[in-house]
């Protein structure tokens, strides 16, 4: 079972989405998904825009060893170029994971 540091925007556009993939993603139990405590505070708080405080991610990504799903292009790409490997775009994710299930027939 592979572990996922979820940065606040992927969390967010679930909650706000309700999209089936993130309902099956987040409850089929197959991955383990954690998120700063932080989060909670920026949820209520709820703006259009959202900030990831991006070192918390990391820190915690590392202490866990997991790999980041991030949909912040600019933090993927300028991590990818200081050779930080342990970070995924979401939608990158999501499209594995769709080819995952199809490939298991379901």
């Amino acid at each position: 079972m592979n572990q996922y540091v979820l940065d606040a925007n992927i969390l967010f556009s679930g909650i706000i989405s309700q999209k089936a993939v993130y309902k099956s993603l987040f409850t089929q139990g197959q991955h383990i998904f954690f998120t700063p405590d932080f989060v909670l505070t920026e949820l209520d708080k709820y703006h259009k825009v959202f900030l990831p405080k991006d070192v918390a991610y990391l820190a915690l990504n590392e202490e866990l060893g997991a790999i980041l799903l991030t949909r912040d292009k600019s933090l993927y790409d300028g991590l990818q170029t200081k050779g930080y490997s342990r970070i995924q775009l979401f939608n990158d994710f999501i499209v594995q994971q769709m080819a995952g299930i199809e490939g298991r027939g379901q």
